[in-house]
Parts: structure tokens; C-alpha cells; sequence
């Protein structure tokens, strides 16, 4: 396991989510299943990154140090790139509420990001996204990240 600050995992987030961005321009995507992937990804990140904010560790060596076992296995094993368990234990909806963003979890852009299969399906290709699904996706991306980056300062 490679540990990591919440800075490097916030400008991790931040480059995936804008190259997702870059993927997947207004009038058609070069590469909608990566543009996906990088979304989500980038989203996997900068939650985490919340999540070492919130709980104030500068480091998820410090966080997962403070943590049962059980929650450091749904965090950081292959059961951490689910971004409905991140959000949750990220109050990610509390967040957004607060903000008057809500409705960023109610888009069908984060209804995929955070289906069963995600981000396997479109990690191995069996997944085609099209090419309006992946704007949806990461204009949800790109609506979050702003809204964290905001909290981070």
C-alpha cells in the first residue's frame, strides 16, 4: 500500500478529473471510456483527500492508524474505489448540501460513477460509454471538485 498526503491526493484528483476534462471536450470525446475512468478516479482521490481533511491526518498512513480494520479494508482495498462507500464516509451529500449542491448526487452523470461494475467496467473496456454519458460523468466530476477544492483552501 502506497501511502500518500491529502495534498498529493487532492492534485491527484484535481489532474485525473481535468484530464478527464481534456478527453472529453463539449462536442465530442476522443476517448469517452477513459474520459470515464479518469472521472472517477480523479473522484476517488480527492474524497479520500476529504476524508484525511475531515478527520484532520496529514497522511493515509496517520488515517488508517486511527481507523478499525474493518473501515481501513472498504477505504483502502479494492473495495476503496467505490465511490458510494467514499462518499458516504465522506458525508460527501452533507457537503454539497451545505453548499446548495445537492443535486450534483442526483444527476444520472453520478448514477454511473457510482454503479456496481465502476471503475472495472471502463478500467478493462467492457464497458461503452457514450459520448454524452462521459460529459455528464465529468461535468459531475468537475462540479465536486470545485466544491471541495473550496473546503481544502
Amino acid at each position: 500500500m502506497i501511502d500518500a498526503t491529502r495534498t498529493q491526493l487532492a492534485k491527484a484528483g484535481r489532474q485525473r478529473i481535468e484530464a478527464a476534462n481534456h478527453l472529453c471536450p463539449l462536442h465530442g470525446a476522443s476517448r469517452p471510456g477513459v474520459s470515464a475512468y479518469l472521472a472517477h478516479v480523479g473522484l476517488e482521490c480527492l474524497l479520500k483527500a476529504w476524508l484525511l481533511f475531515k478527520n484532520n491526518a496529514r497522511d493515509t498512513y496517520q488515517f488508517r492508524s486511527r481507523l478499525p480494520a474493518a473501515e481501513v479494508d472498504e477505504i483502502f482495498s479494492g473495495k476503496g474505489h467505490d465511490l458510494r462507500v467514499l462518499a458516504e464516509k465522506a458525508s460527501l451529500r452533507r457537503h454539497l448540501t451545505a453548499g446548495d449542491e445537492q443535486d450534483l448526487m442526483d444527476r444520472p452523470g453520478w448514477s454511473r460513477l457510482t454503479s456496481t461494475g465502476r471503475p472495472y467496467d471502463v478500467r478493462y473496456g467492457v464497458a461503452n460509454v457514450a459520448v454524452a454519458h462521459a460529459r455528464e460523468e465529468v461535468e459531475v466530476a468537475m462540479a465536486i471538485l470545485q466544491s471541495i477544492e473550496k473546503a481544502l483552501q
